[in-house]
């Protein structure tokens, strides 16, 4: 899962994939795409995308043309790095939907 500053917009050309968004009310979303259909994601929302059976290939459109993989924050990768006891603490309460750290705290070496 991540998020990014520019909306996105995808069309899937082969195969299927699954999209995932949480919306600013902290409500999941969840759709299988199939060749023909497509998503649109609004900038700062967070969302993933996953190949599913044979995997997938799609376009990708983004409304602004400085989109940069560098002005992306990844929440996988970031809870990749984080220790889990921290996790934990972050999940405890389970009305707090979002847990913020710098990830420098937890970048082991």
């Amino acid at each position: 899962m991540h998020t990014h500053q520019q909306s996105e917009w995808g069309f899937l050309l082969v195969g299927a994939c699954r999209v995932t968004a949480v919306d600013e009310m902290g409500r999941n979303f969840v759709a299988d795409i199939y060749p023909g259909e497509g998503w649109i994601f609004p900038k700062n929302i967070p969302h993933s995308i996953q190949g599913l059976h044979e995997g997938c290939e799609f376009l990708m459109f983004f409304d602004k043309g400085d989109y940069s993989e560098h002005n992306t924050f990844s929440i996988s990768e970031l809870f990749a790095h984080m220790p889990m006891d921290a996790i934990l603490l972050c999940l405890q309460d389970i009305s707090q939907l979002l847990c913020v750290f710098s990830p420098y705290d937890f970048i082991s070496t």
